[in-house]
């Protein structure tokens, strides 16, 4: 596999808006749609992650836009795969009433790489 893109300390929620720089036009929608993903992070809960954990993720990437609309991610004979690492949890903060509670957690750092490898599905 080649690592194609790879991200560099960058919180997640900003990483993908950051690869295009200072210089892009204003930010309009995801570039890079990935689909199943699948996140874990060792001691959190569906409510709780406790401050220093790492979230990890592992998905296919299943569409590019621009600036990656040279890449076709429905291409039979190749596999893009997202991996997603080192994003330490800040803590769970939750707000609202007991009833309708909001859970969010906030994370500083990490890694997010995209490989192409081929055959698809290897």
């Amino acid at each position: 596999m080649n690592t194609r893109y790879a991200m560099r300390n960058v919180t997640l929620l900003l990483a993908i808006v950051l690869v295009l720089g200072a210089s892009a036009p204003a930010f309009a929608g995801a570039f890079i749609d990935w689909d199943p993903i699948y996140t874990w992070e060792p001691g959190a809960t569906a409510t709780n992650s406790p401050p220093g954990g790492e979230l990890r993720g592992v998905g296919i990437i299943s569409a590019f836009d621009d600036p990656f609309g040279d890449l076709d991610a429905n291409d039979p004979t190749t596999e893009y795969t997202i991996y997603i690492y080192g994003a330490i949890s800040q803590g769970t903060v939750t707000a609202g009433p007991p009833a309708t509670e909001f859970y969010t957690t906030n994370y500083t750092g990490g890694f997010i790489e995209i490989y192409e490898g081929s055959p698809r599905n290897a």
